[in-house]
């Protein structure tokens, strides 16, 4: 009864958050992993020979006393904005198991009163049942007790004298404890100390216990070559793998070393909260019981149905080919990519002045035309390339509008002076 009731409330809470408004990973584990990492990469900087001395010197400042690339992170979830509707659903769970209980004890107290009305009985079909609940004066004894207006299932559990205050504890308390019957009094004890805790407490516990388990996440940095600092998020294994570039990078040729130190290590920090924005899609997930990474989608209404949210076609031709969407495209990434493109827009606009900030809004998503020019200054993303309309707003609006627009009004809130 009572899991029957936190599913449904699941089911509520998640339909009003999971499918709009920006993703927020939990706040505590950014922190940590970010510093981690940071350092990870620092350290390899400041180790390559091939690395300017400025360089080299500006990357220790952040780099890890000890040179490893891989840790385990507990999923810490104090601060994350999610749990307030966790506590709700934890809330509603307890109310109901609290009245689930009060009425297994009223028919347990029911069953108690039966049973010494029977032994005290004179009745001879009675008296036989109740010496033998399993001979044939069983039927005729329960005739008369329900004769009486009883139930057959007080007067059996009175007859076979099954008074037990044990029962199976409900779906979400079995998560938290460990399956199994409880008395009541310990189940009353386990709702209070529920009650007790807060809501990021009762969260990770229910991780702990999950089949394959969601209480750590493992995060490597593998140095890779590639063109830019990237990332992933592997949910079946809980894994965050971390890919900076390696092959001499351009900026190792910047004058400003520091700058040039300080803006790749913004680039790392970007790339760890994008795929713990991911993690949360699978916490949310878990938590409202939807297929793995089910969570954070924008809505049904301009999805692309045709894929999956990970951007695959739904129907594999004969020969099993697998058409994929573009990486910006795929429903899984609208949030997260949405989240990086205010990130990075309000780290670049800080150079840009007021009165030009409204026309910078409308190049970066697609509602104007670059470059962002002004009195003869041609302003640039971070020093790095023109103020143009970003890649993933341009991809949107030529290919899914529907989504575009969405992502505008969203940047737009954010954004807002």
């Amino acid at each position: 009864m009572a899991n029957r009731h936190w599913t449904k409330a699941a089911h509520r809470v998640a339909v009003r958050h999971l499918e709009a408004g920006l993703l927020r990973p939990p706040p505590k584990m950014v922190a940590e992993i970010t510093s981690w990492s940071i350092g990870c990469v620092a350290r390899f900087v400041a180790d390559d020979e091939q690395a300017p001395d400025p360089v080299r010197e500006a990357a220790r400042a952040y780099a890890n006393p000890s040179p490893e690339t891989h840790r385990k992170f507990p999923v810490s979830l104090e601060g994350w904005p999610y749990l307030r509707d966790i506590a709700g659903i934890q809330a509603l769970a307890v109310k109901q198991t609290l009245a689930w209980l009060d009425d297994v004890e009223e028919k347990r107290n029911q069953v108690v009163k039966l049973y010494d009305q029977v032994r005290r009985s004179e009745d001879p079909v009675l008296q036989a049942a109740l010496r033998n609940p399993d001979g044939p004066a069983l039927a005729k004894a329960l005739q008369v007790l329900q004769a009486q207006g009883i139930s057959k299932s007080t007067a059996l559990r009175a007859l076979r004298v099954m008074i037990t205050d044990e029962v199976q504890l409900p779906g979400f308390l079995a998560t938290l404890y460990g399956p199994g019957k409880r008395p009541t009094h310990e189940i009353r004890k386990m709702l209070s100390e529920i009650r007790a805790d807060g809501p990021a407490q009762m969260a990770e516990a229910a991780l702990q216990v999950l089949p394959h388990g969601f209480s750590e996440v493992d995060v490597d940095v593998e140095f890779s070559y590639g063109a830019a600092a990237s990332g992933e998020y592997k949910p079946e294994k809980r894994q965050i793998v971390v890919y900076p570039l390696t092959d001499r990078p351009a900026w190792y040729a910047f004058k400003d070393a520091e700058k040039a130190v300080r803006g790749y290590m913004a680039e790392i920090a970007a790339t760890i909260k994008h795929e713990l924005t991911h993690m949360s899609q699978d916490l949310l997930a878990v938590f409202h019981g939807l297929q793995t990474m089910g969570a954070g989608l924008p809505s049904p209404s301009i999805r692309n149905n045709d894929y999956t949210p990970l951007g695959v076609f739904r129907d594999n031709t004969p020969d099993h080919t697998r058409r994929t969407k573009e990486h910006d495209l795929r429903d899984i990434e609208f949030y997260t990519q949405l989240q990086d493109e205010i990130d990075l827009y309000l780290r670049a606009v800080k150079v840009v002045p007021e009165s030009l900030r409204d026309k910078a809004r409308k190049i970066w998503v697609g509602l104007a035309q670059g470059p962002l020019r002004a009195e003869g200054v041609e302003y640039e993303i971070l020093g790095v390339r023109p103020w143009m309309t970003q890649h993933t707003f341009r991809v949107l609006h030529t290919s899914e509008p529907a989504k575009w627009r969405k992502a505008v009004g969203e940047f737009w809130k954010a954004t807002e002076p």
